[in-house]
């Protein structure tokens, strides 16, 4: 079954409020994940609400604190930047925040950089691109992660796989964003090709026989396999700058210290949010239509060859459909999300 997008989101706001969620955590998350789940990303949307109840519920005292909202620690008054802490928060959360606080500042000063410290794991990079393309904004996101990457040739684990998403507004709705790791592969594509029964790229993956005892995996795939970066010795690198943005400008953790227990807390992850104005770039009688130009250059790429796409657009029609007919929902995650309503003596009505 199928449901508007703003049903989802209320259902998910009702579920993480029934589990002590302050109403700002709760309706971010919300907002996060079924943004996630209208551009296609369903394993990082809407399936994503159980799994952030279970961090509280298993948890509770280590991994995640929904009562009280992400906060100002610097808050970069008269300045482009700032510093969220997000007390363990659900990133979905954080990360939102520092959106909207990266979009404000960037409307004043034509660029802004929002950092998050001691976060959780954040989803898609996508809601938060969003964020500020509603405002006419180029954006970068991105996050660091457990370590659950080897590359420079290493035989463990050394850097996590670095989720970054890019975005930059098209006149048309059909904004030019990416949102993927540094991974060849993520690990919840390679569940999904396992369980399909499909083949795994030789060049994604190489067997992990080094795995840290400390390490919040939060993927149960981790466990057996090391991913590897795209494009080798570039992909190391970028994921190093991901993890330069994230964990060591908010001053958070980074490195192995970074989705791990430490003397029974947790380090949480870091995240960062770029924004620019392009409206601010524009130089004296120029055309100021940012969003006309990228139209005339995707389409100038487009007309280059007939099979042609660029990023965004797949996840643009995805969200076009689903935005008319609803985001399907399964009835496991149907089942499950009501069980859990019910063990807080709530009831979610799916009609």
């Amino acid at each position: 079954m199928s449901f508007p997008p703003a049903r989802l989101q209320e259902i998910a706001t009702q579920l993480l409020v029934l589990y002590g969620a302050e109403p700002s955590v709760a309706e971010d998350t919300a907002v996060s994940v079924v943004r996630s789940s209208l551009r296609g990303i369903d394993s990082h949307g809407f399936n994503l609400i159980p799994k952030i109840i279970g961090r509280v519920t298993k948890q509770e005292e280590l991994v995640s604190q929904i009562q009280k909202p992400a906060e100002l620690l610097i808050p970069g008054e008269g300045m482009p930047v700032a510093v969220v802490d997000a007390k363990l928060t659900p990133g979905q959360h954080s990360c939102l925040l520092a959106a909207r606080i990266a979009a404000t500042k960037a409307k004043q000063f034509g660029i802004a950089m929002v950092t998050v410290r001691n976060s959780t794991h954040f989803g898609a990079a996508s809601p938060f691109l969003m964020e500020l393309l509603k405002h006419g904004l180029i954006g970068m996101v991105g996050s660091n992660s457990t370590q659950s990457m080897a590359v420079f040739g290493a035989t463990r684990a050394n850097l996590g796989n670095m989720p970054l998403g890019f975005a930059a507004p098209v006149s048309d709705g059909t904004h030019f964003m990416f949102d993927f790791c540094c991974a060849v592969m993520s690990f919840g594509k390679l569940n999904r090709l396992k369980a399909a029964g499909d083949a795994i790229p030789e060049d994604a993956f190489q067997k992990n026989e080094h795995i840290a005892e400390n390490a919040l995996y939060t993927n149960a795939a981790a466990l057996e396999n090391l991913a590897l970066p795209f494009g080798g010795f570039k992909g190391g690198n970028i994921a190093m700058m991901v993890e330069t943005l994230s964990g060591l400008l908010s001053f958070g953790h980074y490195g192995a210290g970074t989705e791990t227990m430490r003397e029974g807390e947790l380090h949480g992850p870091s995240h960062f949010v770029l924004a620019i104005d392009p409206s601010k770039f524009c130089p004296p009688g120029a055309e100021a239509d940012f969003a006309a130009h990228m139209k005339k250059y995707v389409d100038e790429l487009k007309a280059s060859h007939p099979d042609i796409s660029y990023a965004g657009e797949r996840a643009a029609a995805t969200m076009a459909q689903r935005e008319v007919e609803g985001i399907p929902v399964s009835a496991e995650l149907r089942s499950e999300i009501s069980a859990l309503a019910a063990e807080k003596g709530g009831a979610i009505n799916w009609d």
